[in-house]
């Protein structure tokens, strides 16, 4: 996990990234129950260290209901090359 953690928290601190903004350009939601799981495409905009940093993706998350509450489990995801 620090592996994955740590060059995220050095870019976000940074400074070099920024305006950042991501959003979903399609999906789904499976549902059953108290689990769910969307599925779909994403957009980013941004500059990092001045350059364009957009790019488009698929992604996935899992959630889970507990005591009424909607809880991330996992997040999946790979940019478009």
């Amino acid at each position: 996990v620090e592996e994955f953690v740590a060059p995220r928290e050095a870019l976000l601190g940074s400074g070099d990234l920024a305006d950042f903004r991501e959003w979903p350009e399609s999906g789904r939601v499976d549902l059953h129950g108290d689990i769910a799981a969307w599925w779909g495409t994403y957009a980013k905009s941004g500059t990092l260290r001045g350059e364009n940093a957009g790019g488009r993706g698929t992604k996935g998350i899992h959630l889970v209901r507990r005591d009424g509450r909607w809880r991330v489990t996992a997040v999946v995801w790979e940019d478009d090359a």
